[in-house]
């Protein structure tokens, strides 16, 4: 059997792939239409695995899969939005290194994984380099690296559900339900709640399927990663605690992406968010391995 890190790590680079060909295709899609039709794939993905699926489960787990669900969906909206308005390699690694601390905290209350101080240590080590990602004071100006004030609020919203997203599927795969299950379950559920958010707002099913047809490669793209990525972290959670996959993955996530937006965008600042993006990799590391004395 693949071990957990091998399984983690296949995951974050499916996901950094994802994030990067999204960050294109947002260049001539809005946010929302973007984020519709890729769940609609998705859903279509899940349909196909149905006969894989074992729905010998409770409604119980039910309930907690469309929690869940709704979670998947708002970071989802939030994410697509956030990348949209924002440089993707300040808003990736803060995306990427704040669920991991909510993650840890959370597991720690609700599913009872102990930590060592010094991880205590190093999780705020990364929350003051989070804030120092997000802004760098000049003698002009705050620089700043969203357009408006309101993408910061999304993102530390997208963080928090991030982080009780992964504390359900924890909980949810030591239920005993199988990760083909939650993949079906999920996706289905969060292209109805998709489907429910843009008829509320926009114009329903007409809308979602409007944009696949003008950038089917993009969104193919992404839904196709979206399965290898999301199986992959499903495997390697239901083996591992989460505190230890969730800072790992997206430890990993950071420095492709970071990169991949100093090479391909020419994003600015480039240099000093690679560094500040290495040191939070080295705090994740240390919360993964900690020091015991």
């Amino acid at each position: 059997m693949v071990a957990w890190y091998f399984l983690v790590a296949i995951s974050a680079a499916l996901m950094s792939a994802s994030t990067i060909v999204e960050k294109f295709a947002l260049k001539a899609e809005h946010a929302s239409a973007y984020s519709s039709d890729a769940t609609l794939l998705i859903a279509v993905i899940s349909l196909i695995l149905i006969p894989f699926a074992n729905f010998h489960i409770t409604l119980w787990e039910v309930a907690l899969i469309y929690i869940m669900s709704l979670t998947s969906t708002t970071t989802y909206l939030l994410t697509a939005r956030t990348y949209k308005h924002a440089d993707v390699s300040a808003a990736s690694p803060i995306i990427s290194t704040l669920p991991p601390i909510f993650t840890v905290l959370l597991a720690f209350l609700f599913l009872h994984e102990g930590l060592y101080i010094s991880q205590y240590l190093f999780i705020g080590a990364l929350a003051v380099l989070a804030y120092l990602l997000l802004f760098k004071k000049s003698k002009d100006a705050k620089v700043k690296y969203f357009e408006r004030g309101l993408y910061i609020n999304y993102l530390f919203v997208t963080t928090l559900l991030m982080a009780v997203g992964a504390i359900l599927t924890k909980y949810i795969l030591s239920l005993g339900v199988s990760i083909i299950t939650l993949f079906v379950i999920i996706g289905l559920s969060v292209a109805f709640n998709m489907f429910i958010y843009m008829t509320i707002k926009y114009g329903g099913i007409k809308e979602m399927g409007r944009n696949l047809a003008k950038h089917p490669l993009p969104l193919i793209t992404t839904s196709s990663l979206a399965l290898g990525y999301r199986l992959t972290y499903y495997a390697a959670a239901s083996v591992a605690f989460i505190s230890l996959v969730s800072p790992l993955r997206q430890s990993i996530n950071i420095v492709v992406v970071v990169l991949a937006g100093a090479i391909i965008f020419k994003e600015s600042d480039v240099v000093r968010k690679i560094v500040i993006s290495m040191m939070m990799f080295a705090c994740v590391y240390f919360i993964i391995n900690p020091i015991t004395l």
